[in-house]
């Protein structure tokens, strides 16, 4: 007597073969698909990507940048030189709180055919906690009164957002948005390749009671090379009917004490 299936020539012992081979198809299968989901949830799991901590910046210290800008006007697009500097000052006063001296950071960013742009910061960094704080007098609208801001943290996290922050001052308030570490990436600037962080921010600054204007910033930072200070930066703003993107970086990697 043939135990072979109707119209198949299969015999039972084929049938019986066949149904282990599936049956350990599917385990391997769930455990390829148990594996996968084990990852998924292992990368969870990660230990968060960190930078170094912000190295501290003795006084005395001009990081120079050099880029190109892209300006718009009524549709027409040209490009034009653009310079900045970013200078570190002898300490202004002391915060009275942790008796730290309080660095002045000044920025100016030339974007040659449309404005000067100057930016004032002070703010104290503290080896003990690698705090980076400050409060500001930006593009020198506004007289700086002492009330530290949180600047930047003690490490970068990526994808750590830090929220809105207002920045009052005599008679103005600035607000920083949508402020949040984007990602580590390698980038080359200044002839090296550096371990960097994006982050990214809207700044809206007031020149005047009545005139706002948006900054929207990503910043590239190499906290143990160059401190609070970017290594590369890209600004987009608009000023009198012309859009601006600014993009520079450091011209040299500082050799700091």
């Amino acid at each position: 007597m043939c135990s072979c299936l109707p119209g198949w020539g299969i015999s039972g012992r084929e049938v019986l073969g066949m149904r282990m081979y599936l049956a350990i198809a599917a385990l391997v299968i769930a455990s390829v698909l148990a594996g996968c989901g084990g990852s998924s949830g292992g990368s969870g799991s990660r230990a968060p990507v960190l930078s170094e901590p912000f190295r501290f910046l003795p006084p005395s210290i001009t990081f120079t940048y050099r880029g190109t800008a892209t300006v718009n006007e009524a549709g027409a697009n040209r490009t034009v030189p653009v310079r900045s500097t970013v200078t570190i000052g002898p300490p202004g006063f002391t915060d009275p709180r942790t008796n730290t001296p309080v660095l002045l950071y000044t920025q100016t960013v030339d974007v040659e055919t449309v404005e000067n742009l100057l930016y004032r910061d002070f703010f104290f960094s503290q080896p003990e906690s690698l705090l980076v704080a400050h409060g500001s007098e930006v593009f020198g609208v506004a007289a700086f009164t002492f009330g530290p801001t949180l600047l930047l943290p003690a490490q970068f996290v990526v994808g750590q957002s830090l929220g809105q922050r207002t920045e009052p001052y005599q008679t103005l308030v600035v607000t920083s948005r949508d402020v949040r570490v984007v990602r580590k990436e390698l980038i080359a600037v200044a002839g090296a390749v550096v371990d960097a962080f994006e982050v990214h921010l809207v700044r809206a600054i007031p020149f005047s009671r009545t005139i706002t204007r948006e900054f929207a910033e990503r910043s590239w930072y190499a906290p143990g090379i160059a401190g609070p200070v970017p290594v590369k930066q890209e600004i987009r703003y608009a000023h009198n009917g012309k859009a601006v993107t600014a993009r520079f970086e450091i011209v040299g990697i500082p050799t700091l004490p």
